[in-house]
């Protein structure tokens, strides 16, 4: 809090609103999902007045997975796919991959099983386009998308609640050229 007054007595407009989604981050992760909110929210004002699109997605995506977190699914898909369309127009994949995924998290506890499908196939599509850019061997790639699997993961529960055991295959076969399973 001290450090955006002294931001906001100096002009600093722009370094304010990282500040604010890290305070709504610290509060997300202690539960208080109305100060983070809060918090995510004056990133997102501040941030569309200093016109700094990357932290309005930051800010967007922060604020569906509270509303995710909440059980406001709907919510969450219309400020994710916010987010999501900013991410495309920017071009900004990493960002695009992970709003993908919680826009197919919401879908399918919204019992929406297509859209969940295509909100999970682009996210992976996504990754696997990055994957095939990252410089170095297939460690490097694999270092670089260990934490990557989450719509591998989320597309194979879709599938098994579906009962589509040779399409979960095809999904975890993928999702090991990721990662391998130990074991």
């Amino acid at each position: 809090r001290r450090s955006i007054a002294l931001k906001e007595e100096a002009g600093d407009k722009a370094d304010v609103a990282p500040t604010y989604n890290n305070i709504g981050m610290v509060r997300r992760e202690q539960g208080d999902y109305a100060q983070a909110l809060e918090n995510f929210n004056r990133a997102l004002n501040v941030s569309e007045a200093v016109g700094d699109r990357n932290t309005m997605i930051d800010a967007l995506y922060a604020i569906a997975l509270v509303e995710q977190l909440q059980g406001k699914y709907e919510q969450s898909l219309k400020t994710a796919g916010r987010a999501a369309s900013l991410a495309k127009e920017l071009g900004k994949p990493e960002s695009l991959w992970e709003l993908s995924t919680l826009m197919g998290e919401d879908y399918r506890m919204l019992n929406q099983p297509e859209k969940a499908r295509r909100a999970f196939e682009e996210s992976i599509a996504v990754i696997e386009t990055l994957r095939a850019q990252v410089a170095g061997g297939e460690q490097e790639q694999q270092r670089y998308f260990e934490k990557k699997i989450s719509p591998y993961q989320e597309m194979l529960k879709l599938l098994a609640s579906e009962e589509r055991s040779a399409e979960a295959f095809m999904y975890a076969d993928r999702r090991c050229r990721i990662r391998p399973i130990a074991g």
